[in-house]
């Protein structure tokens, strides 16, 4: 269905469109509108239409260009956009000279409205009275109003319609207005414009996550699932980074373990959404250890249960699950430990010489490999004894089977009385190993010895 408005005054042209219906100048305009563009020299009559334009003539030839910086004397005075519009001859009540064009992409069921400027333009003998009459598709839709051939000023017509495909074909065609001797009509500057209204809906604020769970250091995809939205804003508890505008994806890290909550705040003209996720994150802690190298035996310490073990050598898998490598040999040592969250930690050492152990046929040291802890004054406490007054130098550590250090004293008197942990709990019986470091100052080198203890109750 298509259907034209007309206006007695040019006032409530300009109200109804700005305060009644907003508008949106369509991307998809007439090709050339202003008619500047004739692909050949300019002339003041050159019998063909404008770039991008088609023939739509019944009588006489084709339209004529009017350039002013060649034909200035053509009425009007002026063209209403740069130098040329078009001039067009109307012969009769159903014959004359125009143009046409296809308008693409077009939204089925939008309101439309076309405009143009026109004037008369005398240069042929007849200054008959004339019309600009408009077809849509072939078909007469509208008609501007009478207007004298030698009427120099520039007037505007528009004429509204109802998309029924994505494509029509729009003509203007001049005819006579009464059955005289003849004239012409000037054309120019063509505008399709959408006016009807955009809807603009609410919000609704929705994303998602490419994981829930992680470990230290890893990074989650946030990506903004939201409808309607014409901005964002993200905020991260404890991520990096912290907040966002992004209104598509964002990468997100996290440093700290911990439950974190995240939040999108989405809004447009209509309005505010927001959805707080308090649980969105959680972030555990990796595996922590070091790698000691005690005499020719390579231990790794940690204070986490170890969920798996893997070495390398020199990059390459080496056949050992445990916490102790014996003897140790030259070469770039790496081990990664698992904790029960499945998080990761890599360890790596570079052993570039073999270790010196000084053993003296007489070492003034004695270690027990065996304690009871049960307080009958026998056996009843571990420690290193001898002849060691004038050591410049100690340190004993103890170690469970998991590699956690559960003994450690600079202290040559102190004994190990089956505490652990800063005297959390005691240790279970079992198999412990142990390393003592000391020095005499008349020795060059460290002694260090390592073995192991049997807690028996």
């Amino acid at each position: 269905m298509f259907f034209s408005r007309s206006f007695d005054e040019p006032k409530y042209l300009i109200f109804w469109i700005f305060f009644v219906c907003p508008f949106h100048l369509l991307a998809q305009t007439f090709q050339n509108g202003s008619l500047e563009s004739w692909g050949m020299t300019s002339t003041c009559s050159v019998n063909t239409v404008p770039d991008g334009w088609v023939s739509f003539s019944n009588g006489g030839q084709n339209l004529d260009e009017c350039d002013f910086s060649i034909c200035a004397s053509t009425i009007p005075a002026q063209a209403s956009e740069g130098n040329s519009y078009g001039r067009a001859y109307a012969a009769t009540l159903t014959t004359g000279e125009g143009l046409a064009q296809q308008v693409d992409e077009l939204i089925i069921g939008n309101e439309y409205e076309i405009s143009f400027d026109f004037a008369g333009s005398n240069l042929l003998p007849g200054s008959d009275n004339c019309r600009w009459h408009i077809f849509l598709d072939n078909l007469e839709v509208d008609a501007t109003i009478v207007f004298s051939a030698a009427e120099a000023q520039w007037s505007t017509h528009t004429f509204s319609f109802l998309a029924s495909n994505t494509s029509h074909v729009f003509g203007f065609r001049a005819f006579n207005a009464t059955q005289g001797s003849g004239g012409s009509a000037g054309i120019d500057n063509f505008v399709i414009t959408n006016i009807t209204p955009e809807e603009i809906l609410p919000p609704i604020a929705a994303f998602t996550q490419s994981q829930e769970v992680i470990c230290v250091g890893e990074c989650i995809v946030f990506t903004n699932t939201s409808q309607f939205e014409s901005q964002a804003s993200w905020t991260f508890e404890s991520g990096s980074p912290a907040t966002s505008t992004s209104v598509n994806a964002v990468t997100v890290c996290y440093d700290v373990p911990g439950v974190y909550s995240v939040e999108l705040s989405v809004s447009n003209e209509d309005g505010t959404d927001q959805v707080v996720l308090q649980q969105a994150v959680t972030v555990n802690d990796v595996p922590e250890g070091t790698l000691a190298l005690a005499g020719d035996s390579l231990i790794l310490l940690t204070d986490v249960g170890i969920g798996a073990i893997n070495w390398t050598l020199n990059g390459s898998p080496i056949l050992a699950s445990g916490l102790v490598l014996t003897p140790a040999e030259y070469g770039f040592y790496e081990v990664d430990i698992e904790n029960e969250f499945l998080c990761t930690t890599s360890l790596n050492i570079s052993i570039e010489e073999p270790p010196v152990i000084i053993q003296p046929e007489t070492l003034p040291v004695w270690i027990p490999n065996a304690v009871t802890f049960t307080e009958d004054g026998i056996n009843d406490s571990w420690g290193v004894y001898g002849e060691l007054t004038a050591l410049e130098s100690f340190n004993a550590q103890v170690f469970n089977r998991w590699g956690q250090k559960v003994f450690d004293t600079n202290d040559v008197d102190e004994r190990w009385t089956g505490n652990a942990f800063d005297g959390q709990y005691f240790v279970p019986d079992g198999i412990y190993l142990y390393i003592v470091t000391l020095k005499f100052p008349w020795e060059i080198e460290n002694r260090q010895y390592k073995g192991h203890v049997n807690v028996l109750r």
